[in-house]
């Protein structure tokens, strides 16, 4: 496989992924790029205390024989990783960034890391997720849109389920999902950490209770020496119903402006403040009507950014659209 006009390196990590799974690139070249990328920085900025090539390699060719065999992929299927070196992974050179452990190499991983990146949450759609992969599956082709229907049985078709795990967009509709994204441990840079600190960030589906959520996370631990603590408590926000007093505008005002565009029901994965509206008894909607690329969100980024045609014909249509709901006489 080969990448014709892709960037290789430069690629987000959701773009990566996606870019294997497609069969755009394989898992090799895209190794290839990163570590090429790797040597043509690595004195300026010394990121890195030790790079297993060897292993990268047999990994990513072992990536792509199963990829080529049609089996489940996972996530970030093919995508090379790189991880700070105070959190043990067997056999890989662990110096904590002290001299005293220069030539120290674990036996073993680091537990929690470990069990958490392995484990996914149970498959659970509700009506705006179901429809969401209803209409998506009469707007794709092939093997998504097999999928896509795949995940609607009951129960849900696993390896269809699987296929579509290993898009992080589409992973996000299907369950609730929980990753490290921060760490940190020690206290100097010249004494060997006595604590570690991991920031879970966890997405919740609707209508999953968030202590089962924390049991699940206690039951990864494996360790009554780890605690757990919740930074933010969540608030349970039931979907609201796609109504056809709700759907009926929108399909008609859609039409009007943007001709042909079909519209598709999302569930949000990010927090809005409509879980306090909803939970007051008041149906909350969005309506996005900016048009990006769906493999390319950089919500909260430092490069965040939007089209300037998007920006004003939303502003249109928006503006449209409440005149819509404010005018027509809105029934349960």
């Amino acid at each position: 496989m080969t990448a014709i006009g892709l960037d290789i390196a430069n690629l987000s990590l959701v773009q990566a992924a996606e870019a294997v799974r497609q069969g755009e690139v394989s898992a090799v070249a895209l190794l290839e790029a990163c570590l090429a990328n790797l040597d043509a920085h690595e004195e300026a900025v010394n990121a890195t205390i030790w790079v297993d090539r060897e292993g990268a390699f047999a990994a990513a060719g072992a990536a792509d024989a199963e990829h080529a065999a049609g089996g489940p992929i996972g996530s970030l299927h093919g995508v090379p990783l790189a991880h700070k070196d105070m959190y043990y992974q067997a056999g890989r050179l662990s110096t904590c960034g002290s001299a005293i452990r220069k030539d120290f190499v674990p036996s073993y991983s680091a537990t929690v890391i470990e069990r958490l990146a392995a484990y996914q949450f149970p498959v659970k759609l509700n009506e705006v997720s179901r429809g969401f992969f209803d209409r998506s599956a009469t707007l794709e082709t092939g093997a998504l849109a097999e999928d896509m229907r795949g995940a609607l049985k009951d129960p849900p078709d696993s390896a269809a389920v699987a296929h579509l795990s290993a898009v992080p967009f589409y992973n996000s509709k299907l369950r609730t999902t929980c990753v490290a994204t921060m760490m940190a441990a020690g206290h100097a840079e010249n004494a060997l950490p006595q604590a570690a600190r991991v920031t879970v960030n966890c997405r919740i589906l609707p209508g999953e209770p968030a202590a089962e959520v924390a049991t699940t996370l206690r039951r990864l631990a494996g360790d009554d020496r780890i605690a757990l603590r919740t930074v933010y408590v969540p608030i349970p926000s039931p979907p609201s119903p796609l109504t056809p007093a709700i759907m009926g505008p929108l399909e008609r005002l859609v039409a009007e402006q943007f001709p042909n565009v079909p519209i598709v029901p999302v569930m949000e994965a990010g927090a809005t403040d409509g879980l306090f509206l909803r939970n007051a008894g008041i149906p909350t909607y969005g309506v996005s009507a900016v048009f990006e690329e769906q493999n390319d969100v950089r919500a909260h980024g430092r490069d965040e950014r939007l089209r300037v045609q998007s920006f004003y014909e939303a502003l249109e249509f928006w503006y449209r659209m409440m005149q819509a709901y404010a005018s027509d006489r809105l029934t349960p």
